[in-house]
Order: C-alpha cells, then structure tokens, then sequence
C-alpha cells in the first residue's frame, strides 16, 4: 500500500478543492493507495487564536508510512511566501515532495505548473485585434509575495512586447488576490473615471477583477464600454458578476492530477521530470465585449470563436457547488446531534449514524499519553506514546472502543494508527487535530466518499472538537461518579431498603440531593422522577403478601437496570421509588416508558411472576435555579398521578 499525504490550507475554496479533485480522481482507480489529506492553516496563524494548532497535522504526516507528499502550494500564497513555506516544510524530506503551482525550495521536489505565456499572448492579440485596445495595465497580487503573480505579470509584459505595445508603469496596480484590497488601491489611485489612462486592464486572479469591478461603479466607469477587463482563474465568481468576466483557465484540477501522476510513478520506480507544465486557455466574456450583456447564462467563446458551454461550465465546479449550499444545512443536525454531555461511549454511538449522513465510512480516534501544551510561536513534537481508543470501519461493520485498560499502545512517529487497523482499506482520509486552547490532544483519521470537501472539513472540524469535549466531560463524570459510589459506601446500612437493596427514603433524599445539587453546580441539568408500581394491591389481595414483596423486589431491580450507575435509585414507601438522573431530560421518558415495558417483560419471567410488573412515572426537570429534591418531588408526583389517571381511562 502507498501512503501519500495532500497538504492544503483549507478545504472550503473552491480552487483548494478543485485541486484536490484532481488528486482524487487520478487515485480513483487505484487499489494500492491511500490518501491522507488535511487542512494545516499556516504556522502561527493569526486568522483565529488557535488555528495555529492544525499545522500540528504536518508533524504528525511526518509519520514513517507516508510515502511522499503533494502540497497545494497556492493555497498558502495569501499567507506565507515560498522560501517561508519551503522553510517549514523541509522537515518532510527526503521523501518526495510535489507540490502545485510553484516549486519548492525542499529536497527531491517535483512540480506541476499552468504555463500563462501563451494565454496572455493571446489574450493581448486579442484585445489588440478585436477590440482595437492599445493601453493595456496589469493588478498584480505583489502584495501577497505570490511568485505564481510574478509570473503571469512578467508574461503580460512579455504579450505587450510581441503585440508590439509599450510597457507603462503608470497602468500598473499592486494588490494580493482579494477583492477588498483591490477596491482600495484602484480607488486611492483613480480619484474620477477622467483620471483612468488605459482602456484594458488585466488582473492577477478573478477576485481582484471583481474588486476593480466595484471600483467602477463607484467611479461611474462602464465596463467593457470604457475598459476592458479580464481576469485569471475561471472561478465561479467570473460567471457571477456583472459583467460576466472575461478571464484565463489554468486547468486547476489537472494541475492536482499532474501532482498525483508523478506521485504515483515515483513510489513505482519511474523516473519523472522535475517540472510539468499545464498550458492555460483564454475565455472570453462580457467584460471584454465578447457577449452581449443582454445574456447572462455564462456564455463565453474560446480563442478559436468556438462557443463554450453556459454556466458552471467545469465539472469540477458542479460537483463543488451541486453539494455545498444544499448540504450545509445538515451541518446544524450534526451539531445538534452531538451531545457531549452523555458518556463518552454514547457519544461515539451517535457518531456512527451521523457518519452515513457524511459519506464518513471510517474513523479512527488517537489520543497521546499526556496532552502537548503548544504555544503560537513553539514546534510540535509528535509524541512516540499514544492511545488508539476508537476505530469504527462501516464497510466491513467493524467497531472497537479502547478505553481504561483496553487501549491500544503505539508510536505515532512510526504509524499514523496501529497496522493491523491501517492496512484495510485504500481511499482518502482527513487528518485532523484534537485540540483545545493550547493543549494538543491527538487526532482523527477519517475515511470519506464523494467530493463535498467544504462539508466534510467542516464536519471533520467540528467532529474533532466535540469529541474533545465529550472524552472530558466523560472523564469528569467518571471522577463524579466515583466520588459518589465512594460516598454512597458509607452509612450504606442506615441508607438502604433492606427489601429492594436500593436506597431507602432517608438514602434517597441525602444522596439525591447532593448529585442535583453537584450536577447543578457544573451547569448540569436532569430529572428527577417518581414511579409507582401499577396494582400491588390487587397483587397482595390476590397472590398473598411474599409474592407482593417478590413484586417490589423486582420492580427495584427493573429500575436499577434501566438506569445507570451514576443515578440515584431509592424506594420512597410501600410501591413507590425516585430517581435522579443527570443527563436525562424528562422529555425523553416516553422513551423511558418503552424500555421499561421491556425491561418488565423480562424481569417478570426471569423471577417466575404469574404476571407481568407494570409501573407509571411522573418526571421533572432539574437545572442550576431548582434543584431542590423534595420540590420536585412533589411536582413529579403530579405529574405521576396524571399519567395513573390515563391509564385508568384506558382500561
């Protein structure tokens, strides 16, 4: 098996995840690789407090079974320049490294790259000949360092100089990709539509385009009838302003499938060129003056004049936004659906159904020995001691949990997770770290289907620290309930009923109140409940006293099961029993009522009862501003009676 990690800044652009397409689908086919791809952000990130921890995912891909490495490197130009990327990314070699876009300055390095030089000359002709533009100026992205910026500004005066046009400084803009900026230093330049000296202007990506767009209609400049635009990328947005822009397809995602390609050969022996080049094609919209801006379906032409299709004309695109916009919503049902406040156990039950909302067939869950404290402006050092606690695989239907005594040892720096669960499946995986603040938990692997990667980082994102949340409430509440059974250890004689074994009136009260109370303290809320077993009397008129005590016995017994540990479990009298239980919102008793009818079908037969134990229950919430015991007590009891008076109607 290949082992190939994919380093990204983030999942949720469209040309990251139109790359990334391309990696995919070149791996599609072949039963011999896995994919580990993750979103790293940048080192010291100051896009979030601690959004500087996802680089972490880097160390952790420096584990022994990864093979080689494919970098999107364009991803990160906005925020790092390719010597400070090359810097921190050396710890990967020497095995192979290609990266997207622009070479990196890291050993045994290969690269894929859109050549520009042809489409800028072209593109020049173009305006040139068709639209009889003579001063044509440039926005360049300089202010991100971007060398892919550089290029295509040194090719658009290349084009001015075989269109035999002159180079002038004063049509020449200096922004970093995004429209905001663009806006700005167009408009700190340009004070009125008089002051503008060129008729064509060519931009550094479609974004900066749409910024000077803006700028435009600020100034009252009408594009293409005053200046021609033209941008570079062919995103979504160029088919989205108004007027559609006319811009260069670099091939983004055969640009990912050029990365794969040499990937793959490499790890089978093949010798590769050092450097692939993917030639980029003009498209021609309205604002050059190619489409009427009557039309606004997306049309565009070639250079040839040949009409291309309408929108979302790349199928990268359709398949980046066909599922983003309609699927995010179920990202709130996701959010909804993990509780972090039940054991850790029911927590990750609840992820395996989630897992088939999100294409997610695979997950494993490493924790390390003892938490890494990381700080903003520190390295991580991937720990050689971890737990491999959880691996859940959906195709095979295979499910372990790793807790107390039962985890799994290993070293990281060797293997990502434990070989004899890492060598099941090919696919692609999402790396992503489990951290909170400054503290560096572990990681998830993650084994997805389909091409939602804005949904499934998300998903991913939000998984990871959910599951931070709910290992540590876990681990409170075990301390909680520990300190409670210790508790409930003591003066057990005078605290328990002697016929059921559970707690009696006194030992419910004392101990039922200081978990309401404890739990409140934390922010907790719960029930308390009141049961009362249905027709002792008729049991003792009927079958004799020592078969109604028998009852009481059994019933004490149905309720311990049907509850847990940490609960508080006590007979009240004669028939009667209360319960308070953390966690456990009184909205979920009709739930609770189906289990117990289970649970008194079997326990009735089990102890040979000539009848089936049948009991009623009234519950009440509890929260940080009632939490009193015999409060709510008297309100379950209400609501106790209420549901006896309908099963009275019913008989």
């Amino acid at each position: 098996m290949k082992n190939i990690a994919v380093l990204v800044y983030e999942l949720t652009i469209e040309y990251n995840a139109t790359v990334l397409n391309g990696i995919v689908d070149f791996f599609a086919q072949k039963n011999d690789v896995r994919l580990f791809i993750s979103p790293v952000n940048v080192p010291k990130s100051t896009t979030a407090e601690f959004d500087y921890q996802y680089w972490s995912s880097v160390d952790v891909l420096c584990s022994e079974e990864i093979d080689a490495y494919i970098i999107i490197t364009n991803s990160f130009s906005s925020y790092l320049s390719t010597d400070q990327l090359s810097e921190y990314l050396k710890v990967l070699a020497p095995k192979p490294v290609i990266s997207v876009s622009v070479p990196l300055n890291v050993e045994n390095n290969y690269y894929t790259c859109v050549s520009c030089e042809d489409a800028y000359d072209k593109i020049v002709e173009h305006l040139v000949k068709k639209h009889n533009k003579t001063k044509i100026g440039f926005f360049t992205a300089a202010q991100s360092f971007s060398s892919e910026s550089e290029v295509r500004f040194n090719a658009y005066k290349n084009a001015l100089k075989k269109n035999g046009l002159e180079f002038n400084e004063e049509f020449v803009f200096h922004g970093d990709f995004t429209p905001g900026v663009a806006e700005r230093v167009f408009l700190e330049r340009i004070k009125s539509k008089d002051d503008i000296k060129f008729d064509a202007l060519l931009c550094a990506n479609d974004y900066t385009a749409v910024g000077v767009l803006t700028a435009f209609n600020t100034l009252g400049v009408n594009c293409p009838e005053d200046v021609c635009l033209v941008g570079f990328d062919d995103t979504e947005i160029a088919t989205q302003s108004f007027p559609t822009l006319s811009t260069i397809n670099q091939s983004v995602e055969e640009t990912g499938a050029g990365a794969a390609r040499v990937a793959y050969d490499i790890l089978r022996g093949i010798e590769c060129e050092r450097k692939i080049e993917i030639p980029a094609e003009p498209v021609y919209r309205q604002s050059c003056g190619c489409v009427a801006s009557s039309l606004q379906d997306g049309s565009s032409y070639d250079n040839n004049g040949k009409l291309r299709s309408t929108k979302y004309q790349n199928a990268e695109r359709q398949r980046f936004y066909a599922q983003g916009s309609s699927n995010f919503t179920t990202i709130f049902e996701l959010l909804n659906a993990m509780d972090t406040s039940i054991s850790f156990e029911a927590y990750l039950n609840n992820l395996l159904y989630n897992f088939r909302l999100q294409n997610i067939y695979e997950l494993s869950i490493v924790l390390y020995k003892e938490p890494v404290e990381l700080e903003k402006d520190e390295t991580f050092i991937v720990p050689d001691d971890a737990n491999f606690i959880f691996h859940s695989n959906k195709v095979i239907e295979k499910r372990n949990l790793f807790l107390g005594h039962n985890q799994i040892r290993f070293n990281p720096r060797e293997e990502l997770i434990p070989r004899r669960y890492s060598d099941i499946l090919p696919g692609r995986f999402l790396v992503l770290p489990i951290y909170n603040k400054t503290n560096n938990y572990g990681y998830i692997v993650a084994l997805f289907q389909g091409h939602n990667y804005p949904l499934i980082s998300i998903y991913g994102k939000i998984l990871a620290n959910s599951l931070f949340q709910a290992y540590t409430n876990s681990q409170n509440i075990t301390k909680r309930n520990e300190l409670i059974l210790e508790n409930q250890k003591l003066n057990i004689k005078s605290k328990t009923d002697e016929l059921t074994g559970v707690l009696n009136r006194r030992g419910f009260y004392d101990y039922g109140q200081k978990l309401a109370s404890l739990s409140s303290s934390m922010g907790k809320t719960g029930s308390v409940m009141f049961f009362d077993l249905d027709g002792l009397k008729t049991i003792n008129d009927t079958y004799g006293h020592k078969i109604g005590d028998l009852a009481i016995k059994v019933e004490a017994q149905v309720l311990k099961a049907a509850f847990r540990d940490s609960d508080v479990v006590g007979r009240l009298s004669g028939d009667e029993f209360g319960v308070v239980a953390p966690g456990f919102p009184s909205e979920k008793v009709s739930a609770l009522r189906e289990k117990l009818i289970s649970l008194n079908e079997d326990f009735s037969k089990k102890n040979n009862l000539p009848f089936t134990l049948s009991i009623s229950v009234g519950a009440v919430n509890f929260d940080v501003d009632n939490h009193d015991i015999q409060m709510l007590l008297k309100v379950a009891d209400e609501n106790l009676y209420q549901e006896k008076r309908i099963k009275h109607s019913q008989k």
